[in-house]
């Protein structure tokens, strides 16, 4: 996860003034100023005392440390476990990540890559199984209407697309949720799919408005949950979007 500039705490600060900077901040973690980077303070530790920030100063050790080619989403699922940790560029420590970092547009454009690649792959299942047209019996004719007035846009444009590939995400849980075959294909019970897919509908209208994880799921934790079960979510459509592919061979 690439940040910006490292911002530190400077080792002559009183351990108060240090406490307003981070709150200014809004940061609980800071690295200490140094030549070599190897101390950080956290906020809480630093109210009401007339110490010095180096009192106050705790190594940084092997633990909190991550490689910066570090992937986004492995680096979440490390966050989930020990709330920060720092990035080491080389030899020297480059950023810190923080949750506050989950409002991040990396964060937000990945977790709503997840959920396209799921829909795309959806799609395919969803002509694999019930072909060109049989799926249409499971929505409603206003549903279908909408999806032929996009479609009709879209090829005014010369765009090569079909009437599936129109629907909206809610549009394709539905089919599922009313088709047993693709329900047993996807290793879900009715009632395990639907409430999944509210999530997933209520996490990809807040992306697709600007909005981020946190604003899906305040917690910050719970964010990190979502956005990891939305990744496993993607992965496991797509395999199974690979194996009715395989047995189809």
């Amino acid at each position: 996860m690439a940040l910006d500039e490292l911002w530190c705490v400077q080792p002559e600060w009183p351990a108060a003034m240090a406490w307003e900077a981070l709150k200014d901040r809004d940061f609980d973690v800071a690295p200490v100023a140094e030549r070599v980077i190897h101390r950080f303070v956290q906020r809480g530790a630093l109210a009401g005392t007339d110490r010095s920030v180096l009192d106050h100063a705790l190594p940084i050790t092997a633990d909190h440390l991550v490689s910066s080619d570090l992937g986004l989403a492995a680096g979440l699922r490390l966050l989930a476990e020990q709330r920060f940790y720092f990035v080491l560029k080389g030899d020297r420590i480059s950023s810190i990540v923080t949750l506050a970092d989950l409002q991040r547009p990396p964060v937000s454009m990945v977790a709503l890559a997840f959920i396209l690649s799921a829909e795309s792959d959806l799609d395919i299942l969803i002509r694999r199984t019930l072909g060109n047209g049989e799926w249409r019996a499971s929505l409603p004719a206003s549903r279908l209407a909408r999806a032929s007035n996009i479609l009709d846009a879209q090829r005014s444009y010369n765009t090569t697309i079909d009437l599936l590939q129109c629907l909206t995400l809610h549009d394709r849980a539905r089919i599922v949720s009313k088709t047993p075959a693709l329900l047993n294909i996807l290793a879900y019970s009715q009632g395990d799919w639907d409430n999944w897919t509210r999530r997933v509908k209520h996490l990809r209208n807040v992306l697709a408005h600007g909005g981020n994880v946190l604003d899906d799921a305040p917690d910050p934790e719970d964010a990190i949950r979502h956005f990891n079960a939305t990744r496993d979510f993607a992965g496991r459509v797509h395999r199974c979007m690979l194996q009715v592919g395989a047995s189809e061979l």
